[in-house]
C-alpha cells in the first residue's frame, strides 16, 4: 500500500513540477529566446524520462531521499527543455537554463503567494482535518496558475508566431515585481491581525495584475511597431502602385501620339529630307527607350517595388541589377513580396553604406529556375563577416545595439517564404552576402 502511494506521489509530483516547467518554459519563449520551444512529443518523453528515472531513485537501493528526487525534478526538466531542438550556443543554454529556473521558482512562488496565504486568512489552521482539506484544495488550485500561464500566452503569442521581447524598462519592471513577490511573501504573516484580509487582498491584486500590466504594455508597443512596419511597406506599395500607374499613363499618351509622328516622319521621307528624318527618328526612339521599364522581373508588383528603390540607391553610390525573370510572376500578397525584398533590398543597401567610398557597391537581384524550383537570390558586399549560423537557426539576432527594436527583418524574410512554401538560406563567404529562397514550381 505505501509503495503504491509512493508511486502515486511521484506521478502527481512529476506533472506538477513539469507544468511548472513548460509555464516557466512559455515565458522564456514569448519573451526572451523563441529557440525555447514546447512539443507534445518533447513534453512526454521529458515526463516519462523524469517518472522512471524518479523510480528508479526511489525504490531502487540505495534509496535517495524525497528532497534528492524533488531537486531533480526541478532541476532536470528545464535543462531537457533547453537543450533538446535548439540550435543555441553553449553559453545561450546556460542563460536560458537560468532564466526558466527562475521563472520556475516566482510562478511557485506567486501561487503560494495567492493560494496559501488564502487558506492561512480564512482559518485553515486549527483543525488538522480542515487543514489537510486546505492543503489539497491549494495544492489543486496551485495547478491553474501555471496552466493560466500556458494557455494564455498559447493564444495570445504562440498561436500568432508573435515574440514580445521586454525592452529595458520592462525588464526594470519584472526585476520590481520579483522583488515585491518575494517581499510579500515573507512579510504578510506579520502585522495587526485585523489588516491581514486587506493586506492578502492588496497582495493578491498587485501579483496577478502586475505581470498582465506588463505583458499588456508590452503588446501594445508591440502591436504599435508592427503598425509603423506595415505602414512603411504600405507606403512602398502605394508608391510602387503610383509608379505603374503614371507608367501607363505615359504609355497611352505615347501610343496616342505615335500615328501622328509616324506620319510626320513619312511625309519627311517622301521630301527628301532623310536628315531631319533621321534626327526625328533618334528623338522618337528616346522617348521610346525612356517609356521602357528598368525593371523586368516578370511580376508587375515586384518591378514596381525595385523601381522605386532605383533612385534613393543611385544616390548612395549602389549599382543594382536584376538577371532573370519570374515566369507567370510570384503570386504572393503585395504585403508579403514588400516584406521580403523590401527588407532584403534595405538590409544589403545598410551593408553597402558600411563599406569605404572607394569600394563596390552593388545589389544584385538574380532569378532562376530548375526542373523542380525557383531559385531567388539577393547578393551584396559586406565590410564584416556575419553569423550566418545565428541568422539560419531562425532565432532574433542583430548587431544592432537596440536588440528590442530590430533584428526582425530576416526572421519577417523567413516567414513569408515559408508561408508559400519556401526556405531561406544565408551564405557570407569572401566579403560577400548572399540571400537565397528557393521555391517549389
Amino acid at each position: 500500500m505505501k509503495l503504491a502511494i509512493d508511486l502515486a506521489y511521484d506521478v502527481v509530483a512529476c506533472f506538477m513540477f513539469e507544468l511548472f516547467s513548460v509555464a516557466a518554459a512559455t515565458i522564456v519563449h514569448c519573451f526572451y529566446d523563441e529557440q525555447v520551444k514546447i512539443t507534445l512529443r518533447k513534453l512526454i518523453i521529458i515526463t516519462g524520462f523524469e517518472l522512471t528515472l524518479t523510480c528508479v531513485l526511489r525504490f531502487a537501493p540505495p534509496v535517495i531521499s524525497d528532497s534528492v528526487v524533488t531537486i531533480l525534478l526541478v532541476f532536470f526538466g528545464p535543462a531537457a527543455i533547453c537543450l533538446w531542438g535548439s540550435k543555441n550556443r553553449l553559453y545561450k543554454h546556460i542563460i536560458n537554463y537560468c532564466r526558466i529556473i527562475l521563472c520556475e521558482i516566482f510562478i511557485f512562488i506567486s501561487s503560494l503567494l495567492i493560494l496559501e496565504k488564502g487558506a492561512l486568512l480564512l482559518g485553515f489552521t486549527d483543525n488538522e482535518e480542515i487543514l489537510l482539506d486546505a492543503n489539497i484544495t491549494s495544492g489543486l488550485s496551485m495547478l491553474a496558475v501555471p496552466v493560466l500561464i500556458i494557455v494564455g500566452l498559447y493564444f495570445t503569442c504562440i498561436r500568432k508566431g508573435v515574440t514580445l521581447r521586454l525592452r529595458r524598462h520592462e525588464k526594470l519592471f519584472v526585476a520590481v515585481y520579483c522583488f515585491m513577490v518575494l517581499i510579500s511573501y515573507g512579510s504578510l504573516e506579520e502585522g495587526v491581525e485585523a489588516l491581514k484580509p486587506m493586506l492578502w487582498f492588496t497582495t493578491v491584486l498587485l501579483v496577478m495584475l502586475t505581470p498582465v500590466l506588463i505583458f499588456k504594455n508590452r503588446q501594445s508597443a508591440y502591436y504599435s511597431d508592427l503598425s509603423a512596419h506595415n505602414e512603411s511597406f504600405l507606403e512602398v506599395e502605394l508608391a510602387a502602385s503610383r509608379q505603374y500607374r503614371e507608367a501607363q499613363t505615359e504609355t497611352r499618351a505615347f501610343r496616342h501620339d505615335i500615328k501622328n509622328e509616324l506620319t510626320l516622319l513619312s511625309a519627311m521621307m517622301s521630301k527628301g529630307q532623310y536628315s531631319e528624318a533621321e534626327e526625328y527618328l533618334n528623338d522618337m526612339l528616346d522617348n521610346v527607350s525612356a517609356l521602357s521599364p528598368r525593371i523586368v522581373t516578370g511580376d508587375d508588383m515586384l518591378d514596381s517595388l525595385i523601381s522605386s528603390k532605383l533612385i534613393p540607391l543611385e544616390e548612395k553610390g549602389i549599382d543594382l541589377t536584376v538577371k532573370g525573370v519570374l515566369d507567370g510572376g510570384l503570386d504572393w500578397k503585395p504585403i508579403d513580396i514588400c516584406s521580403v525584398f523590401a527588407n532584403a533590398i534595405d538590409n544589403a543597401a545598410e551593408a553597402c553604406s558600411k563599406l569605404p567610398d572607394d569600394a563596390e557597391k552593388y545589389i544584385r537581384i538574380t532569378f532562376r529556375k530548375t526542373e523542380l524550383h525557383r531559385i531567388i537570390t539577393i547578393t551584396n558586399p559586406t565590410a564584416e563577416q556575419v553569423d550566418c549560423n545565428a541568422l539560419n537557426s531562425g532565432a532574433h539576432f542583430t548587431s544592432k545595439k537596440d536588440k528590442e527594436r530590430h533584428g526582425f527583418g530576416v526572421r519577417n524574410i523567413r516567414r513569408a517564404a515559408e508561408k508559400y512554401g519556401g526556405i531561406l538560406k544565408l551564405n557570407c563567404e569572401n566579403g560577400e552576402f548572399t540571400l537565397t529562397i528557393v521555391l517549389m514550381k
